[in-house]
């Protein structure tokens, strides 16, 4: 969870647009969709979500 923060610190401090970031986040929400360790996390979130 740390580096989600360090995440949306990143995303402030480079001052992208809302809809940059959306992108951003999507582009990596696919990524961890490939990964078998990123499947086990958005499974994880889905189950407590």
């Amino acid at each position: 969870m740390a580096m989600v923060k360090e995440l949306l610190s990143w995303i402030r401090m480079t001052g992208l647009r809302i809809t940059d970031a959306c992108l951003f986040i999507q582009a990596l929400s696919n990524f961890l969709n490939y990964s078998v360790e990123g499947k086990m996390i958005m499974i994880n979130l889905l189950k407590d979500g």
